[in-house]
């Protein structure tokens, strides 16, 4: 009480400025917790899909590596060896120290982390080729043999018939009697030559004895590969001569010392297994970087040796990256959209907190608060929900795809973190408080706002010329994935959405002026309240723009890429199954036609450098013969061309050589015609200028007789592809002189399309889009509902009116149609319009080929 006797309304509050915040956060504290789970949600997605591409490169350069055939992914040094003379009977070590250490030095000194993909050395040093004389005069076969020394031979193979060799103790430069040579042999070159433990060779001046058969322990060792005719015999065949027998045989490393002549002039082959376990997207550039420089110079050996070193490692690793690029450059702009729907709903979930905040606000600046401190008490309190939420979706990220990831591993989710507090300060100044009508907002006369809108619709233009302009992988593989082109889906569709919202209530004004005139207050009441209180402001137009057209984009971006998978596959086969062969007898395709799985077959001859046109003025091309009416059963696509046109051979062109045959062309003296163009691709072969002629006109230009090499196979729908792939060798292959049966092929387009979609990255992207279509699909659900929930005050003051004039539950929902319509059919419209403009602009800056 004052001393007037007045009481003193005034007194101090015992509640502090943090108390006061703490009670101003947990008013409405389910909203918060809500758009706390959302920040969790779209923090987790930020932070798991650059460590999901990370790992999915990652799997693909392992799976790339691991693919090749190890004599040409392993590190292959081919050269010879050093070695003194004059030391038979020397220590074995002292002869074989030397090249041992000089190729484990080699592997020793690459750097980190080239290193750690490589694994012990192993070499064999061999003689020169030289006939070996075989103990039966009568034998019809002819061995051409190396001696071949491997260190640890005997830990690969088991003696399976006689004894390991012993050392040599004679001297091949000192022409008096030396023992025989101890040797083993493989058993399938035993086999081959009809020898075993215990039969004499004559090997120029020197007596081979074979004192063991051996087998390989392990017949898929990758050792074998490289020295393969240690184990497996090559057999040349030639009609009228004997068989050749070309193989190695092993000796013990103490016989060096007396062979030093042969094996300085020999060969030898080194290998360091590459293993794909330790590459990793993050280091597979360095590694590219130190496997060139690795092969730059040759590797010195003892006495003047010298090891020639080669791999393909690098450029499966650079191709392997390069569609890496290209898939992460499409994930990133399906994503960009999706992370634009995701900003869209955090606008309007935190507008909806910050409107429930609008009273106390509203007190704060009338008592005296300025700007600054409204908007940071909003802005901490965005602090208090966003900070956990983004150290769980962070937390879950990692423990999600565990794994090493660089630095967009963790700038994007934080970046997404730091949004929130960042919208709620801008959602909570001084003019948003103003619960007057909201007329045609977005065509308001605020200069801000009209120059944030230009600036969108400028970055669009500039991200769309530079789109066209670089190509998004060349800029990727530049400076990564730059933003403006990542974001260019975002802002074309924010710069559509802003000119639609723009425009929209034109058409709905010219509508509402013709509604005047007629009966009823529903439509003209409605189109009135679509046009002066949308019910979808900015934020909830541009969610329903983004998410459809992500869904649209990623629809046709996901079967686009199945069907250029299958497309592929069939433009390399060109059928079901294409057999490859030196020579199809009529008879073996007739065989071929009646096995079981088999719909059709059409057979294939290739002409190269036939000349058509006139003197001066002609072309080379090469003719494809075929029966066309076969090869129309097995390929609808391609036309019959057995009858003359206008009495021309009808002949159907490549693209590649479109226009360049005249209408009154000439092959031979004879008048040809085009019959159509088709793609480069439509029939499997090296060349890409070709032209299809029917077999019945062969003999009219002077060709002789048709001699087909390839044979296009239609299977009927329920064969087993691989069965009859399998049977399709066998029978062609027994078909085949013996001399050349190894040279038949059979690609089977089921095999294609297997290989293809074994590749991680197809496999990833495949996976990631309908998932995509999906998050973007709930998102928007979830913004048109936020949008609804905002939007329920003035409604609900609407509907009052309403019920007071007597409008009964029919009329109600009218109007609330008419409020929502406009703004949901513009959006979708214009959604539809990007998610088709999309595509059609990324066929242009990338190519897919890479990895389809």
């Amino acid at each position: 009480v004052s001393r007037g006797g007045e009481r003193d309304m005034t007194r101090n509050s015992r509640t502090g400025g943090v108390g006061l915040l703490a009670r101003h956060a947990a008013n409405g504290i389910l909203g918060s917790v809500l758009v706390s789970g959302l920040i969790a949600v779209a923090v987790f997605a930020a932070g798991v899909a650059p460590r999901a591409v990370a790992q999915l490169g990652t799997q693909e350069l392992r799976h790339a590596v691991s693919e090749m055939s190890p004599i040409v992914r392993d590190l292959r040094g081919v050269g010879s060896t050093g070695l003194p003379f004059g030391f038979a009977g020397a220590p074995t070590e002292r002869l074989i120290a030397p090249t041992d250490a000089a190729i484990a030095l080699y592997r020793d000194e690459l750097p980190e982390p080239l290193r750690s993909l490589t694994a012990e050395p192993q070499w064999v040093l061999s003689t020169a080729s030289r006939d070996a004389v075989l103990p039966d005069p009568a034998a019809q076969v002819r061995f051409v043999a190396r001696l071949a020394l491997d260190p640890r031979w005997q830990e690969r193979v088991d003696i399976v018939s006689g004894t390991a060799p012993g050392a040599w103790a004679g001297d091949e430069d000192d022409r008096a009697a030396d023992p025989p040579l101890e040797i083993a042999v493989s058993s399938r070159t035993a086999s081959e030559l009809g020898i075993g433990a215990g039969s004499v060779l004559q090997y120029g001046s020197i007596e081979l004895l074979v004192t063991g058969v051996f087998a390989p322990i392990d017949e898929v060792d990758p050792y074998w590969v490289h020295f393969s005719n240690l184990a497996e015999p090559i057999v040349e065949t030639e009609p009228g001569v004997p068989p050749t027998i070309r193989a190695s045989v092993f000796l013990d490393p103490g016989s060096l010392g007396g062979l030093t002549s042969s094996m300085t002039s020999g060969n030898l082959v080194a290998r360091i297994p590459v293993e794909a376990g330790p590459l990793t997207a993050v280091n597979a550039p360095v590694v590219v970087q130190q496997l060139r420089n690795a092969l730059a110079a040759d590797v010195v050996m003892p006495y003047g040796g010298s090891l020639t070193v080669s791999t393909l490692v690098a450029d499966a690793i650079d191709s392997a990256i390069a569609r890496t690029v290209a898939v992460t450059a499409l994930l990133a702009l399906a994503v960009s959209g999706l992370l634009g729907v995701v900003l869209a709903v955090f606008a309007l979930g935190i507008g909806t907190i910050v409107r429930r905040r609008r009273q106390a606000l509203a007190l704060a600046y009338a008592r005296g608060a300025s700007a600054a401190q409204g908007r940071g008490a909003m802005a901490l309190e965005g602090v208090a929900i966003a900070a956990p939420a983004t150290a769980v979706g962070l937390t879950a990220a990692a423990l999600a795809v565990p794994g090493p990831v660089g630095a967009d591993g963790f700038v994007l989710p934080i970046a997404v973190g730091l949004t929130v507090p960042v919208l709620f300060a801008l959602l909570s100044g001084p003019g948003a408080l103003s619960e007057g009508r909201t007329d045609l907002g977005v065509r308001g006369r605020s200069s801000a706002r009209n120059i944030a809108e230009l600036a969108v619709v400028g970055l669009a233009v500039v991200s769309l010329l530079l789109l066209a302009r670089r190509g998004i992988e060349e800029s990727s593989r530049a400076v990564g994935i730059d933003p403006l082109l990542v974001l260019a889906p975002l802002l074309l569709a924010a710069a559509l959405c802003i000119g639609a919202l723009r425009l929209y209530p034109l058409p709905l004004t010219l509508i509402q002026r013709r509604l005047r005139t007629r009966d009823g207050a529903v439509a003209l009441l409605g189109a009135g309240r679509a046009i002066r209180s949308p019910a979808f402001g900015f934020a909830a137009s541009f969610t329903l723009v983004l998410g459809v057209s992500v869904v649209i984009f990623s629809s046709i971006l996901g079967s686009t890429v199945g069907q250029a998978i299958v497309a592929g596959a069939r433009d390399r086969v060109g059928a079901d199954v294409l057999v490859s062969a030196p020579a199809l007898l009529p008879g073996t395709v007739a065989v071929v036609d009646r096995l079981p799985g088999v719909e059709g077959t059409a057979a294939l001859s290739s002409i190269t450098g036939v000349r058509v046109g006139e003197r001066g003025a002609q072309t080379s091309l090469t003719l494809i013969a075929a029966d066309t009416a076969a090869l129309h059963a097995v390929r609808p696509d391609i036309p019959v061309l057995d009858e003359r046109v206008d009495s021309a051979i009808p002949l159907l062109l490549s693209r590649d050589i479109e226009g360049s045959i005249s209408p009154d062309a000439r092959i031979a003296g004879v008048e040809v015609g085009v019959a159509g163009v088709v793609p480069v691709t439509a029939l499997p072969g090296p060349a890409r200028s070709w032209a299809l002629i029917d077999t019945r006109f062969l003999a009219e230009l002077g060709r002789g007789e048709f001699e087909p090499d390839r044979l296009l196979v239609a299977l009927t729908p329920d064969a087993d592809h691989a069965a009859v792939s399998a049977e399709l060798d066998r029978v062609v292959s027994a078909a085949q002189p013996e001399a050349i049966r190894g040279s038949v092929s059979t690609l089977s387009a089921e095999q294609l399309l297997d290989d293809a979609r074994a590749s991680p990255l197809t496999r990833g992207l495949e996976a990631a889009l309908p998932w995509a279509s999906a998050a973007a699909l709930v998102l928007t659900l979830l913004g048109v509902a936020l949008a609804t929930v905002a939007a329920a005050g003035p409604r609900s003051r609407t509907v009052a009116v309403l019920r007071v004039l007597g409008a009964d539950a029919r009329q109600q929902r009218g109007v609330l149609l008419w409020e929502f319509s406009p703004p949901v059919i513009v959006s979708v419209l214009v959604g539809t319009v990007v998610g088709f403009s999309l595509p059609l602009v990324l066929a242009r800056i990338i190519d897919l080929r890479s990895f389809v």
